[in-house]
């Protein structure tokens, strides 16, 4: 291979080239490496789509199969810039499932972990495709909700509330009273950041938790 043959290959893969035939062209030799790229672009392929899956697998909480907190974290600070942009308003919630350890205690953690994921099959079921669900940690959710406003988010939050207090769910032969308390927050144009509208809700869900539970609460700011 003389040097000006051996530059001009270099200069190929340089610029993205994976391999070379020579002239004359055998046919046997060329189908070899055809079906060697293919293999490997398949291969390549297959990596691709493993990736993707391992990526929306980090995003979801295990147990319950909605997003996790990593996940809520994201989508809340995508909702965020849109609306510091745009103008746009959306809402957060924050669900907290009452009295959460004493079901532990009473059932088991077997049963207190059906019970999350009953709730979030619930909450799932009474959002629109554009909203978000996700759990926050242990036994609080997050719901985020695009171009909602404060008086649509309390009705949602209240029809909520009451879809999961006539659950009464028979596990394991026994029945489950069931019920949660909501905090609802929408974006101002004042807020520098979406922990303020995070803040007011855990706020509010302080306010609903120490008001007896099972209500939903907001704070106008």
């Amino acid at each position: 291979m003389n040097s000006d043959f051996s530059d001009i290959l270099l200069e190929a893969f340089e610029e993205g080239a994976n391999d070379y035939v020579t002239k004359p062209v055998h046919a046997l030799e060329l189908l070899a490496r055809v079906k060697t790229h293919l293999s490997l672009r398949q291969s390549q392929k297959d990596l691709k789509m493993a990736y993707q899956q391992l990526e929306q697998l980090a995003m979801l909480d295990p147990l319950t199969g909605v997003a996790n907190r990593r996940a809520l974290a994201d989508c809340a600070e995508t909702e965020f810039k849109r609306a510091d942009r745009y103008g746009d308003v959306f809402a957060v919630m924050m669900i907290d499932l009452d009295h959460f350890k004493k079901v532990n205690d009473t059932y088991g953690h077997q049963t207190g972990d059906e019970c999350l994921k009953l709730i979030a099959h619930t909450l799932q079921a009474n959002l629109r495709d554009v909203d978000h669900v996700g759990r926050f940690g242990g036994e609080e959710f997050m719901v985020i909700l695009p171009e909602t406003n404060l008086d649509q988010a309390l009705v949602l939050g209240e029809r909520l509330r009451h879809q999961v207090v006539h659950l009464c769910p028979k596990i394991n032969q026994q029945v489950v009273n069931l019920s949660i308390s909501i905090s609802v927050s929408v974006y101002h144009k004042a807020d520098k950041s979406v922990q303020e509208i995070l803040q007011r809700a855990d706020t509010a869900l302080y306010q609903a938790k120490s008001g007896g539970r099972n209500r939903v609460c907001s704070l106008l700011r």
